[in-house]
């Protein structure tokens, strides 16, 4: 099982890796905190989106995506894959 503590050291690691990757590509990094309240980070899904999402439970997921927007069912799993698969 893993601490807190060893999950807050892979954090940091995640971090020095994602900083030396937008040093190196000579790009800016996004605002988090912008993006979380956009929704930009998530590809404009919402959080209970996400949270099926990372429980694996993408028809679930879908559903709700389907419920909160409207969308069509392949337009609604498109948008759900995409968090799971984002395209380059």
């Amino acid at each position: 099982m893993t601490t807190e503590r060893e999950m807050r050291i892979q954090l940091a690691r995640l971090q020095l890796l994602v900083d030396n990757l937008y040093r190196h590509l000579g790009v800016a990094q996004p605002d988090p905190v912008g993006l979380a309240a956009s929704g930009e980070a998530a590809g404009g899904l919402s959080a209970a989106v996400q949270a099926l999402v990372l429980q694996g439970n993408l028809i679930g997921a879908i559903k709700v995506q389907r419920e909160e927007t409207g969308q069509d069912f392949a337009t609604a799993k498109a948008a759900v894959e995409g968090l799971v698969t984002p395209s380059r």
